[in-house]
């Protein structure tokens, strides 16, 4: 960028500072204060509903004393390293978190310095809930961590009192810090003075956090842990950043966008009555930019520091919801217009979770979830001394109640809360205490391992597969490595142990617990393992940074990044021996000069215990660019739009199709760039022999792809203009659904959209969609249903109309593949892909959808039509059949239908080891292909591998392995049948247009 650009966007940027004042000042309130005469009550009344529900919504939190307005809270302590000398000049600094305050605002940290003799003390702190964070240089931050509830756990939960001193938060510092520099910037270039700036360590077991403050120059310094770590900074006037970094050796350069903001009213439905106090916040699945803030006197919020984008918004209160008719849209640094937001009268449920109907849970949840509504839940609030809970927004309708206690069982089942015309209070959900499991937790060498996160998973019990589970996820082991999990029922479990400086065991520990005795002396063993450390160069000996290097292995997070000398160190790698990867992105794997996306990536390596390997991964040139600039549709420049660029498979199985969807996604590992006033743009670090798919898109306005572009390129993006999808949704047999979601998908472009309505008449939009054709399909309580459309580029489709056909109950038999036995004990779950399901099964007795004895299943509510079948365990154990996806389509009658066997098939690779090699690659499917019509068609035989040996060829489709059929709906079966252990052979029929054969492939070591 130019010093006359910069300058220019500079001046942009004042300028949109300048209107975000100004709208601040026009939406503010007048005065904050509360005013104690709006209610449900009134709000009913208004709105011509039933009145009764009369009660005010609280002002903050369950407690009847606000935090806000009470007196100040304070903590005192001392910082003392592992000898227990004082530490001077420490930081310590208390973060609020509470659910229930209002975390609209970026709340920046309470830090105090420790004096000479260690001692600190925080004032002006909330009568909340915080966590309290240590640090000083040379050494290891640490969370403050403190015993509570009946089972004595460890946690970081510190409970203040308006007006109160907590006394005795100590420190205990470890030597072994790392010191971080950087510097925070705006996308201009210049600096940013007085950001927030926090760091997170790689060991997020420990969950220490320090915090500091760019200085007048943007630069700031940290202490934290190695090797890794992720750089956090938010600012006013700007939207929230972060980057992940390697250390020591990096110095991180972190820009940050300028903030959009939202502002509104919330009124209640079908007034013009302001509504006080209500939390508005923006939905959907943004959780890393999700704000949210209450209401002032007038009804008027402000959502600030967001990301350019469409955002749907949310209102809840203890007797109030509602959604936003339509999603509000909002370019970089700009003020949406006012948005008038509705409240519905709604009810609350509160009551208490008690441990034997006695002492309260003080770490405890409850979700209701509304009959006719599988596919949502509504959360009561966690964390609670008193065991108190409270569950708001709810609508009249029956509820299933689940209850959750760390450390306890829940019943089996509980009654259902019917909420009619009324808010209920005075409820009380009862736990037990169940039995225990206790034990150590050793390496390899025996010796005692803290700070292991040790958990028990329930495995099936074939004599009744429905049976109530309890898991345990939160044991933790102690400084002489012992541990113990409460609150289990009897039965045979499956325990393992999770460590970040160590490798996870491959395989978990079985352990019977019998009725009515609690199991000791279980000993957990953590694999002997090693250190790899490396270097990625290019062909020029340049060192590549910023970069992730992978392991493939058992260890989820056998990965670093590079740092600005291309050096990476990978710790706790299980022995044995693996090939280590680079890549640019989670689709770009960097290859060696010459090579193609055919050859395998990376260098082999040999892991030995207590020892270091030393690997040089040497890439292609990657001082590759690409220029251009990106216009609207009528030739003007585009000064917003995010541009960057996504390398193309050149792999002979690769699908073309897929490059848009891969541009969509982007890249996860590399900062989109921003244009510039001229809508000039530049994209640097590329290969230099790449060839490329450029995507740009003003978040949610917009977007332009140019494929085949080659390093060094100039490109032009025009940004095509937008289209509209909207329409209505009725039911069968006349009138509307309540609630509904829309979803809209272009399966070939990887363009995906959706929002949720609540009481619009059946009403429904959906904006900023570019040209295609699309599969819209609605998901409500009533039914669903689906329907193509195409939306030419900025085009309107609005008479839409979607009659949802009801759901069917779906009945079946799980039975192994090769033996036809039955499979007890596995979870099904069935989705048309447009709403959410539930991921895991509950915990609670006798779910139909659970295979019983005989294999039999049965769910409920399942929608028509094209649908995904998810086979899984409900414990998440190790089982031997792993997650079976498969998809189907059912008719819309009869309303209970029997979809006979489903085959599963159990894995032939033991979990986290590699397959042997076959030496062959199947052509990738195109986007949008039909289950029935997906064929296993070779595209790759590597030169000398196993396959060529046995005469496979390309273009041979693969029609069976070891005698089961792999093609169509049956596609499923390919990846279990092909991930064999070295020396496997395997049976495999292919046909061609020569007539079908069978050949023998013998798996070989991997490569």
């Amino acid at each position: 960028m130019t010093d006359g650009s910069r300058t220019k966007l500079m001046g942009l940027l004042a300028l949109i500072a300048l209107a975000l004042g100004l709208g601040w000042w026009l939406t503010r309130s007048d005065d904050g204060s509360a005013d104690p005469s709006s209610s449900a009550a009134a709000a009913a009344a208004a709105s011509g509903a039933d009145a009764s529900p009369a009660r005010a919504p609280r002002t903050v939190r369950r407690s009847d004393i606000d935090p806000i307005a009470a007196p100040r809270a304070a903590v005192t302590g001392t910082v003392r390293d592992e000898r227990g000398q004082p530490i001077a000049g420490a930081q310590v600094c208390a973060i609020l978190e509470d659910d229930d305050l209002d975390r609209g605002h970026h709340l920046p940290p309470h830090c105090a310095t420790t004096r000479s003799d260690g001692t600190y003390r925080i004032d002006t702190l909330l009568g909340a809930q915080h966590h309290l964070h240590a640090s000083a240089p040379g050494y290891l931050p640490a969370r403050y961590e403190s015993r509570y509830g009946i089972q004595n756990t460890l946690g970081p939960r510190v409970d203040l009192r308006a007006g109160a001193t907590r006394e005795g938060i100590d420190f205990v510092l470890a030597e072994g810090g790392v010191e971080v520099r950087g510097v925070i910037k705006d996308i201009a270039g210049g600096v940013i003075e007085g950001a927030y700036v926090t760091a997170s360590g790689s060991r997020w077991n420990r969950g220490a956090l320090t915090f500091t403050r760019s200085d007048a120059d943007g630069q700031f310094t940290l202490w934290t842990d190695p090797p890794s770590i992720v750089i956090t900074a938010h600012a006013e006037g700007y939207a929230k950043g972060s980057r992940d970094a390697a250390i020591p050796g990096t110095v991180v350069e972190l820009f940050l966008t300028p903030e959009s903001v939202v502002v509104g009213t919330v009124v209640w439905a079908g007034t013009d009555t302001p509504v006080q106090n209500a939390l508005v916040a923006t939905g959907g699945w943004r959780f890393n930019n999700r704000r949210a803030v209450r209401t002032d006197a007038q009804g008027h919020f402000r959502l600030e520091g967001l990301e350019p984008g469409d955002y749907k918004l949310e209102v809840s209160g203890e007797e109030l919801m509602g959604l936003a008719e339509s999603k509000v849209h909002v370019g970089l640094g700009q003020t949406s217009d006012p948005v008038v937001l509705e409240a519905h009268p709604a009810f609350s449920v509160r009551g208490t979770v008690l441990v034997d109907d006695e002492s309260p849970c003080s770490y405890g949840t409850v979700s209701l979830q509304d009959t006719t509504r599988k596919d949502e839940q509504l959360w009561g609030s966690k964390e609670q001394p008193d065991g108190s809970i409270l569950v708001e927004g709810l609508l009249p309708g029956t509820y299933e109640v689940s209850v959750s206690c760390k450390d306890h069982v829940p019943q089996p089942e509980y009654p259902q809360v019917v909420v009619t015309d009324a808010s209920i209070d005075g409820l009380r959900w009862s736990v037990s205490t169940g039995q225990s499991i206790r034990g150590h937790v050793v390496d390899a060498e025996g010796q005692p391992v803290a700070d292991a996160r040790v958990s028990a998973r329930a495995k099936t019990n074939n004599k009744d597969p429905r049976a109530q589970r309890s898991n345990s996820w939160g044991g933790r082991s102690e400084a002489d490595g012992s541990f113990a999990l409460w609150g289990l029922l009897p039965g045979e479990y499956e325990l393992n142990a999770f460590h970040e400086d160590l490798p996870r065991p491959a395989k978990g520990v079985d352990v019977e617990l019998p009725e009515g005795r609690n199991v000791d002396e279980i000993t957990i063993t953590m694999p002997a393992h090693g250190t790899i450390e490396g270097i990625v160069r290019d062909e020029k000996a340049e060192p590549v940074a910023g970069v992730s290097v992978s392991v493939n292995g058992r260890r989820w997070n056998n990965n670093a990044r590079t740092n600005d000398e291309g050096r990476f160190v990978i710790t706790s790698v299980e022995v044995g021996e693996y090939r280590v990867r680079a890549q640019r992105s989670w689709s770009d794997t960097m290859r060696a000069p010459g090579a193609t996306d055919d050859d395998e990536a990376g260098e082999r390596v040999q892991v030995r215990a207590g020892e270091s390997t030393q690997v040089e991964l040497l890439v292609e040139s990657q001082s590759g660019r690409i220029t251009g600039v990106v216009r609207g549709e009528g030739g003007e420049p585009i000064a917003d739009a995010f541009v960057e660029a996504i390398r193309q498979s050149d792999s002979a199985a690769a699908s073309e199709g897929r490059n848009r969807q891969r541009a969509r996604w982007g890249s996860w590992m590399r900062q989109p760039v921003l244009t510039d006033e001229d809508g000039r743009f530049e994209l640097t670090d590329l290969a230099e022999q790449g060839v490329y798919t450029v995507y740009a898109n003003r978040k949610g306005g917009g977007e332009a792809i140019a494929e085949n572009v080659a390093a060094g390129s100039d490109v032009e993006l025009s940004i095509a203009q937008t289209g509209v999808l909207a329409g209505v949704v009725t039911l069968s047999g006349g009138g509307f659904p309540e609630r509904f979601q829309i979803a809209a998908r272009n399966v070939e472009a990887g363009l995906w959209e959706s929002d949720q309505f609540l009481r619009t008449e059946g009403q429904w939009e959906l904006t900023n969609l570019p040209a295609g054709i699309y599969e819209v399909s609605v998901s409500a309580s009533e039914g669903n249903a689906k329907m193509p459309v195409e939306l030419p580029e900025g085009g309107e489709k609005t008479d839409i109309e979607l009659t949802l056909v009801a759901r069917i109950t779906v009945k079946g038999t799980l039975v192994d593949g090769q033996t036809g036995k039955p499979i007890p004990g596995l979870i099904v779950t069935i989705s048309d892909g447009t709403g959410v399901i539930r991921m895991w099964g509950n915990d609670q007795a006798n779910a139909p959808n659970i295979s019983d004895t005989e294999g039999r299943f049965m769910v409920e509510d399942a929608p028509a039509g094209k649908v995904i079948i998810m086979v899984r365990d409900p414990g998440r154990t190790n089982n031997s059949y792993g997650w079976t996806r498969l998809q189907r389509r059912f008719p819309t009658e009869p309303s209970v239908q029997d979809i006979g066997t489903l085959e599963l098939l159990s894995r032939r690779l033991d979990g986290g080891k590699e397959p042997g090699d076959l030496g062959f690659k199947l052509k990738e499917h195109a986007p949008g292909t039909e289950p029935e019509d997906v064929q296993s068609v070779v595209a790759f035989v590597r030169p000398g591998g196993p396959a060529a040996k046995a005469g496979l060829k390309v273009g041979e489709q693969i029609v069976q392995i070891d005698g089961q059929p792999i093609g169509g709906l049956d596609s499923y079966r390919y990846h279990k049948l092909s991930r064999v252990p070295a020396g496997t052979t395997l049976s495999v029929e292919v046909s061609s247009d020569e007539g079908s054969r069978t050949l023998e492939i013998t798996a070989g070591p991997p490569v």
